[in-house]
């Protein structure tokens, strides 16, 4: 299976979450740690969420511009610690995706464009019901 059919089926599979479960899908290049995650279920849209801290400030710049294209722009969100305390300021690039095929377009354009990893990379996938 190559990196867009990974990724496709791996939405896909998300889209059939129950609501309740709050699912969530990571899509990572290992070992470099890279990746997208997606939340989803069968009555929300996918949406995806990139935060800036595996970012390098190039691939950061890469990230505004290439975002840009979608009309989505990066977010500064609070950050919490494990008693719901906010703690810091984070900043995270998220837009609501309205298909699957979008989705895929834009989860892989991350990492082409902004990661600059090539079509032949090793991705891999986390998918939280099969934790």
């Amino acid at each position: 299976m190559d990196n867009l059919e990974l990724i496709k089926s791996s939405l896909q599979q998300l889209l059939l979450q129950p609501p309740a479960d709050n699912a969530f899908l990571i899509i990572e290049q290992r070992p470099s740690g890279k990746f997208v995650q997606f939340i989803g279920s069968t009555s929300d849209p996918l949406f995806l969420d990139l935060p800036w801290q595996t970012l390098s400030e190039q691939e950061f710049y890469r990230a505004v511009g290439y975002f840009k294209r979608f009309g989505a722009s990066g977010e500064e969100l609070d950050q919490f610690d494990e008693q719901g305390l906010p703690v810091e300021k984070g900043f995270s690039f998220q837009m609501t995706i309205p298909s699957i095929e979008m989705a895929v377009e834009v989860a892989w354009g991350v990492f082409e464009r902004v990661y600059l990893f090539s079509k032949t990379c090793n991705l891999a996938v986390t998918e939280s019901w099969n934790s």
